[in-house]
């Protein structure tokens, strides 16, 4: 069970991908104890198998909700970014309608020139 919870916690693998090895760890523990038999016998064999199989069991479930989890979280920031991504791209139109509609379209080269600021012009070198 240490090598399973191991593998859920650290392998960076979705669980549909490790699901087999939950199904051998049960089996590893479940197929000897039946088939060999234990000088224990039955009594205390059962409760292990119950055991075993709750413990993978719950490891399993504790993959698949963490997977869950993270793939919500990856929903919802695709839908923050495309939303972000639609507002600065009405905010850009906005801009452009009003620039065309006072007749003086700027384009984004000349906003960032060193003279169309102060300090732009007190570092120009004049001849």
């Amino acid at each position: 069970d240490i090598l399973l919870t191991g593998s859920l916690i650290l392998l960076p693998v979705r669980w549909v991908v490790i699901w087999p090895l939950v199904v051998m760890t049960v089996l590893c523990y479940v197929v000897p104890a039946i088939v060999i038999g234990s000088h224990l016998g039955l009594t205390v064999v059962a409760p292990n198998i119950v055991l075993i199989t709750l413990l993978v069991a719950c490891g399993a479930w504790a993959k698949r909700a963490a997977e869950t989890h993270e793939r919500s979280a990856f929903a919802q920031v695709a839908h923050e970014r495309t939303l972000r991504a639609q507002a600065e791209h009405r905010l850009l139109q906005t801009e452009q309608t009003q620039q065309k509609g006072d007749g003086r379209l700027l384009d984004a080269d000349t906003r960032s020139l060193p003279t169309t600021t102060h300090t732009g012009e007190l570092f120009e070198m004049r001849d």
